[in-house]
């Protein structure tokens, strides 16, 4: 298990997110994150800073290990939609950036 800080990304809320310490767990190359329904209600994707993993839908345990840069640039999408930018050019931009990833 990892104490570490996770980004949580609230897609009912899009633009939102919350920045909070939590727990890590590593199982054999997935990942989980341990918390209460309250916190995670909701959420379908957080980040792992200290990791720069991406872990979409925990529920599903899928987990994307992002380069720095590329996590960089994920954060700064999430932070554009909230200013109001279009949830399709988010997605399109977002598939760009992870599209290496499923090589």
């Amino acid at each position: 298990m990892i104490n570490t800080q996770v980004l949580l990304f609230d897609y009912d809320n899009p633009g939102s997110s919350d920045l909070l310490d939590s727990t890590f767990t590593d199982q054999n190359g997935s990942y989980t994150i341990s918390g209460s329904e309250r916190e995670f209600g909701g959420i379908e994707a957080f980040m792992c800073i200290k990791h720069n993993c991406l872990v979409w839908r925990p529920g599903q345990i899928e987990c994307w290990r992002f380069e720095k840069k590329d996590l960089d640039k994920v954060i700064k999408l999430n932070e554009d939609l909230g200013k109001g930018k279009k949830i399709k050019t988010y997605y399109a931009e977002f598939a760009e950036i992870a599209r290496p990833y499923f090589k």
